[in-house]
């Protein structure tokens, strides 16, 4: 920070100390100047993959491929797991034929989901994501 610069903050900072406010100001080599706390900007942390990329979406995909509309796809859980495939299923789903284009139900004394197809676009090339 150049001269001119370090005194301008300075008696920014005395001006402020002598108000009734809090404040904060960080300077260019990172230190902290007034009362008030600043929160650090949160990282997003992607969670653990549980299982390898693909492996759900390869499991659930032959059970939805040729889902007509008003038909009804029942998947199994195995090792998966329920939450892993009621996942993958919804996804896979929202995919290939859009949002809002089926629905789901997952019981909780069962060990499958049920996909019931309600709508939506016909499969695209190779069950591509939309192109927006």
């Amino acid at each position: 920070m150049k001269d001119v610069q370090l005194k301008l903050l300075r008696t920014a900072i005395a001006q402020l100390s002598v108000l009734p406010v809090k404040f904060a100001i960080i300077d260019d080599e990172g230190n902290k100047h007034g009362d008030l706390e600043i929160s650090k900007k949160k990282e997003r942390v992607r969670a653990k993959m549980i299982h390898p990329r693909g492996l759900v979406t390869d499991y659930v995909l032959p059970f939805l491929k040729d889902l007509k509309v008003g038909e009804v796809a029942t998947i199994p859980y195995n090792q998966l797991g329920k939450k892993s495939i009621t996942s993958g299923a919804t996804a896979v789903a929202s995919r290939i034929w859009g949002n809002g284009s089926y629905t789901s139900h997952a019981s909780p004394t069962t060990d499958y989901i049920e996909i019931l197809r309600v709508g939506g676009r016909e499969i695209e090339e190779k069950y591509a994501a939309p192109k927006k």
